[in-house]
């Protein structure tokens, strides 16, 4: 009984009733009949299995590492940069809060406190 066909896979549709019995109907019914060509393979998978995606996987660490030798760094740019950061310190230390802080610096709280929270970055030069 696992291995039955479905409902779906019946070669014929099953038929309705006529409405009024005796009288003849506006169109006769027939049986559907089975698709053909590929039908009765498998479908394609829902989801992609494990094996391509850790080669999609592959290809994007090869990508990245390859533009890292370029100079390359990906990601979004601080929104915090370092005189911003500066500014943001003295105002903080004169008194006012973060929130106040970032809203005179037209930034967001959030990055903010993500920029106070982050050691701060040597910057190194070319030499």
């Amino acid at each position: 009984m696992m291995h039955d066909r479905e409902k779906s896979d019946s070669a014929i549709v099953a038929v309705k009733p006529a409405n009024k019995v005796g009288q003849p109907t506006a169109e006769p019914m027939e049986p559907r009949a089975e698709a053909e060509g590929n039908a009765s393979q498998q479908r394609t998978r829902r989801a992609q299995d494990r094996e391509s995606v850790s080669q999609a996987l592959e290809r994007i660490r090869a990508g990245l590492k390859a533009a890292e030798a370029r100079g390359r760094k990906g990601g979004r740019k601080p929104v915090v940069g370092p005189d911003k950061l500066r500014r943001a310190q003295t105002i903080i230390g004169s008194g006012l809060t973060v929130r106040e802080a970032a809203t005179r610096l037209r930034i967001g709280k959030t990055a903010l406190y993500e920029a106070l929270r982050k050691p701060p970055q040597i910057e190194r030069s070319d030499s």
